[in-house]
């Protein structure tokens, strides 16, 4: 198509300058990626011109509507939809092409883990906790690549144009980028196992005894809602901040997970107080309502990490805090001596915890 075509199908109107250079740029890549006027003037009329270089670029690769995806995979239709549903992703048209060769593949490894005997009720659970994650992802990902892409002076098809540039270099990479971390972040299966050894057993072969600490950002997950990611990359990098000021020996940081932390130290103490100083700090930094949990007994050191149902109970107990608190377990109290004051905090329900636990609150 020539520019006049351009001009007359009204793609240009109300453009002049750098602006209408740019929106020529972009129509004539359409162009050559096969797109018919009648579809430039309907993605124009929808806002969504800048929008289908990219669209087009991921349309090539799904070559499979559900159904056929499902017969492929040996899955039934409401399974599939089902599991779609659950990623968080809309339905599409009946025939669509949705999925490519290896979403394909994905639903294959499905069928194999309903065949090992997981139910389909928890399979769409485990579809919903990635589709969430993934979907905050992406959406940081996005953010972060948009803002690096803009330069002083573009417009929205000069952007539009470096993103599909960028997704189309690095769309074969993002697979292995997030998968990769994902495998890093599998530990969560060795912990469970320990954990469930632990219990079986009454027994954790190798564990040392050790307090171990979990604080984190109450409603840090929420406030991505409504908060930008450098606002959120903010709160977090400060949160980050005051930890590494707190976790000074004997106590020690274990890892942070990014509106969180894990400490350990062979100080019950030492730890708590450091619990209660990342709580204060925050507050007087106004950062959100920052609660921690501490329980005291056997866990293994493997890797870097330390395992099993000490370590749980620290996490759950994080959980379970109130806003500003810090939580702990008799055993913590009994450790630390009489270096700190407690006040009786009540019983808690806790997942993965067969009794309730009787927990204490840590006083500065």
């Amino acid at each position: 198509m020539s520019d006049a075509e351009f001009e007359a199908a009204g793609l240009l109107d109300g453009l002049t300058g750098a602006e209408r250079e740019s929106r020529l740029r972009l129509l004539r890549r359409l162009d050559a990626d096969g797109c018919s006027l009648d579809e430039l003037r309907s993605a124009a009329a929808a806002g969504r011109l800048a929008l289908l270089p990219v669209e087009r670029l991921l349309a090539r690769r799904r070559r499979h509507n559900l159904a056929d995806a499902a017969f492929a995979a040996g899955l039934t239709d409401a399974f599939t939809e089902g599991n779609h549903r659950s990623l968080g992703l809309p339905l599409p048209a009946h025939g669509e092409p949705v999925y490519d060769d290896d979403h394909l593949e994905n639903l294959r490894t499905l069928r194999g883990m309903l065949d090992s005997g997981i139910s389909e009720e928890d399979m769409h659970l485990m579809g919903r906790v990635l589709g969430q994650s993934s979907h905050r992802t992406a959406q940081a990902v996005t953010d972060i690549l948009s803002r690096a892409l803009l330069r002083p002076g573009d417009t929205e098809d000069d952007l539009a144009l470096r993103l599909a540039d960028l997704a189309e270099a690095v769309l074969p990479l993002l697979d292995r980028l997030t998968g990769g971390v994902l495998r890093l972040q599998l530990d969560v299966v060795q912990r469970e196992a320990v954990v469930r050894l632990e219990r079986d057993t009454g027994r954790l072969a190798g564990a040392r005894v050790m307090t171990v600490a979990f604080a984190d950002m109450a409603g840090f997950t929420a406030l991505s809602d409504r908060l930008t990611i450098e606002q959120l990359g903010g709160l977090a990098a400060r949160f980050e901040e005051l930890v590494l000021e707190v976790a000074e020996p004997p106590v020690r940081l274990v890892k942070v997970l990014g509106d969180g932390a894990m400490f350990a130290a062979d100080d019950a103490g030492a730890l708590v107080s450091a619990q209660l100083a990342l709580v204060e700090h925050a507050d007087a930094d106004e950062l959100p309502p920052v609660h921690a949990g501490v329980a005291h007994g056997p866990a293994l050191h493997s890797a870097g990490d330390w395992l099993g149902r000490t370590v749980n109970l620290a996490a759950r107990l994080c959980g379970a805090a109130p806003p500003w608190t810090v939580l702990a377990t008799a055993e913590v109290r009994d450790a630390a001596g009489d270096s700190l004051r407690w006040e009786p905090a009540g019983a808690f329900e806790l997942r993965g915890i067969a009794e309730p636990v009787a927990a204490l609150r840590a006083l500065s």
